[in-house]
């Protein structure tokens, strides 16, 4: 009976979920394919997105995503070292965080960097509770964004369309985890807690339910 209520609630979760992650596919299949007025969708993404800078500040990525985890009061078990990604125009760095927190001190920080000046973006969340069920263990893979236009070359003439990938990227990935716990949370039923969670990407949410979870 235990397997039928896991199973019930994982598929009230991906119901809740398909009126989510259609547009959200749509929206990374139109990234590869712009809009005809592209300076205007470029102007109106970046209007929205004040994360995105230059290359030369790109050394403060990691120190960026520890502030943000000490203001939000995480407590950093482990990390990665920084990896880096580029295409010439732009380049993104990646930095891979376990940590330990209560659920309000992990929805402030997936709210901070939810916000419109922030470099950073969850690209993919996995969730599960400590073992004393009090507290959350979450690990993270942080991006960040930055223009890295190569000195004394022309202009890359797929400089456009690489912006606005890069801008619709992170404009799908903003509050993409942060809405997923909170979309998973809802579709709990009556007396249910979240179990565990992964978030991959934007693509992909995974949600093992148990009735005698831990308490939120």
């Amino acid at each position: 009976m235990k397997i039928a209520y896991k199973s019930s609630a994982a598929i009230l979760t991906w119901l809740a979920l398909a009126n989510w992650l259609p547009p959200f596919r749509s929206l990374c299949q139109g990234a590869e394919q712009p809009p005809v007025n592209l300076g205007e969708r470029i102007r109106a993404l970046g209007a929205e997105d004040h994360g995105l800078l230059p290359i030369g500040q790109a050394r403060q990525f990691s120190s960026s995503i520890f502030t943000e985890a000490s203001n939000a009061g995480l407590v950093v078990m482990s990390c990665s070292r920084v990896t880096s990604l580029t295409n010439g125009s732009f380049t993104e760095l990646r930095q891979n965080l376990a940590v330990e927190s209560t659920e309000p001190q992990l929805l402030d920080f997936l709210g901070n960097v939810a916000a419109s000046n922030s470099t950073l973006r969850v690209r993919s969340l996995s969730l599960r509770p400590t073992p004393d069920r009090n507290r959350l263990h979450a690990s993270m893979a942080i991006a960040g964004d930055y223009r890295s236009p190569a000195a004394g070359q022309p202009p890359d003439p797929d400089a456009a369309r690489l912006e606005h990938l890069v801008l619709s990227r992170r404009h799908q990935l903003r509050q993409g985890a942060l809405d997923c716990y909170n979309l998973a949370k809802s579709t709990l039923p009556p007396g249910w807690n979240l179990d565990s969670l992964n978030f991959q990407d934007g693509d992909s949410l995974l949600n093992p339910f148990r009735k005698e979870g831990w308490q939120t």
